[in-house]
């Protein structure tokens, strides 16, 4: 875990721990991805960390084989035999000893972690596999079958989610929305304000016990809440991110069902549905916000006011949103980023429509005016007698100038050469 602390507030990263001692055998780690760097087809390729007993992990290809576990010994073989572990094989296969194969994508997150004496693993914040086993695991152990196979490896969240939500019920990293006030939106908020930087969260949407009634798409939003929101909404009847209908201009948000099409027709034909994947990038140096639904960017949100914290909404009880990798922050710029919004975006027009609204237009329609090719140049209108009769007589009368002027345009450093060409000047 890593933190970086301001006035009044601490921004959390999560990332592989660096104060972890990893054991690499012809593999290399750099930043949150370990890659084998040896050459050949075998498991000879492995890494371990003692004391880390719940971990994500995410494939950056889908055509390697490569092996994640926990277990009690740290010198186990590939086959795990002191703990347990999945296959990430090619094809998009997960293997699964004990169960039925599965499949995964480079967007899939899975999570290991000793739970109830149990070795237990998610996919996507959903329970795929358990298993019992003689010891608890005291680390973690990946394996790497062909060169270039690859992991990223994150550390598992301290719960973000915001604590004592009337509406929701906390369990670690995941929410369930409880019976209170069902059939109206309402809103919990994950991790800190945000003032400057970037910061980074992934989301599944885990389960929605009444099915989803205004396709296409659920009615869960993701998104940022601004100062003044009340997380308290005992006084609204409805309240989502945005702050739809109590509180209405107090966020922005990315809706998932019919009513939000606007903003994720460019990213998803569905909306959002039970199983996806949703990941939340805010840019402070920009001022905006990028919701991707697997993997897929939507339009992004522009004119973020200065301070923002990440939030979910969802309207009935039994909903269930899990923070995946957790969150991450860089208080650092971008170098390359403009410091203002897209002057063709509105400041104040919010991206989405309210949950019960007709849609609106997309929050990144294109500039009124179309754009055109480039534009003929103008022909200089044709001299009139009395011009040339004028032109010629300042000929005459003054003194010829002519500069003569490298190409291209000169620089600092040729400017000095350029003076001494200066021999006249022709008036035209």
């Amino acid at each position: 875990m890593a933190y970086s602390c301001g006035e009044g507030y601490c921004l959390h990263y999560v990332h592989i721990d660096p104060s972890a001692a990893w054991t690499l055998t012809q593999a290399v780690r750099v930043g949150n991805t370990i890659r084998k760097i040896s050459s050949g087809s075998a498991y000879d390729a492995s890494a371990s960390a003692h004391g880390i007993v719940s971990v994500s992990i995410q494939a950056e290809e889908t055509w390697a084989h490569k092996r994640v576990g926990l277990t009690a010994d740290l010198t186990d073989n590939s086959k795990y035999p002191n703990g347990a572990y999945i296959g990430l094989f090619p094809a998009g296969r997960v293997y699964i000893p004990g169960r039925a194969d599965s499949t995964y994508t480079t967007h899939d997150v899975f999570r290991f972690q000793w739970e109830a004496n149990m070795i237990v693993v998610y996919k996507n914040g959903v329970r795929l596999h358990s298993w019992s086993v003689a010891s608890p695991p005291r680390g973690v152990l990946l394996y790497f079958y062909e060169y270039g196979a690859s992991l990223q490896v994150f550390t598992s969240p301290v719960s973000l989610w915001q604590p004592d939500n009337t509406w929701y019920v906390v369990d670690g990293s995941t929410v369930s929305r409880s019976a209170a006030s069902s059939w109206l939106w309402r809103t919990i908020a994950f991790g800190p304000w945000i003032e400057s930087g970037t910061y980074t969260a992934s989301f599944a949407y885990v389960a929605s016990s009444h099915g989803c009634t205004q396709s296409p798409g659920c009615s869960v939003a993701f998104g940022v809440v601004f100062e003044g929101y009340d997380l308290g909404q005992s006084g609204c009847y409805h309240s989502s991110v945005d702050g739809y209908n109590c509180q209405s201009g107090r966020g922005l948000q990315l809706l998932g069902n019919k009513w939000g099409q606007s903003s994720w027709q460019g990213c998803s034909n569905h909306g959002i549905q039970v199983g996806d994947v949703i990941h939340v990038q805010i840019d402070m140096s920009l001022a905006t916000m990028t919701v991707a639904v697997n993997g897929v960017n939507c339009p992004p949100f522009q004119s973020l006011p200065s301070q923002v914290r990440l939030a979910v909404s969802t309207e009935r009880d039994g909903d269930i949103v899990a923070a995946l990798l957790t969150s991450s922050i860089s208080t650092t710029p971008s170098p390359t980023a403009s410091p203002t919004a897209s002057p063709t975006a509105s400041p104040s027009a919010s991206p989405t429509a309210s949950p019960t609204a007709s849609p609106t237009a997309s929050p990144t329609a294109s500039p009124t005016a179309s754009p055109t090719a480039n534009p003929t140049p103008t022909r200089r209108p044709a001299r009139q007698p009395a011009q040339l009769l004028a032109r010629r007589q300042a000929r005459r009368s003054a003194q010829r100038f002519k500069v003569v002027l490298p190409s291209p345009s000169p620089t600092p450093k040729n400017l000095q050469r350029i003076v001494p060409t200066v021999q006249t000047c022709e008036l035209l």
